[in-house]
């Protein structure tokens, strides 16, 4: 079976026949954190004229998220260990 595909995207925008909305200008490192080799352009459905922008993740990005994801989750941990103390503290 196939992996999924692992991105970052970008809000949602209009595209639209007027002037100043015909296109819109992506700095790909300030809004990824990095260069993507593939993005993908998808319309958004159901709204009318919105497409989002998506960067496909490299197997570098991959492993940085994954680093994130794992610190981030410890500090949930974290957190969460210390507000049940403070519970039990209270009674």
């Amino acid at each position: 079976m196939a992996d999924d595909i692992r991105v970052k995207s970008t809000p949602s925008f209009k595209l639209k026949d007027k002037a100043g909305r015909m296109y819109q200008a992506i700095h790909l490192r300030k809004q990824f954190g990095f260069v993507p080799d593939v993005i993908i352009v998808e319309k958004v459905p159901g709204v009318n004229n919105h497409i989002v922008v998506r960067a496909v993740l490299t197997e570098e990005e991959i492993k940085k998220e994954d680093i994130r994801l794992k610190a981030d989750e410890k500090e949930r941990a974290k957190v969460k260990k210390m507000l049940e103390s403070a519970v039990k503290a209270k009674k």
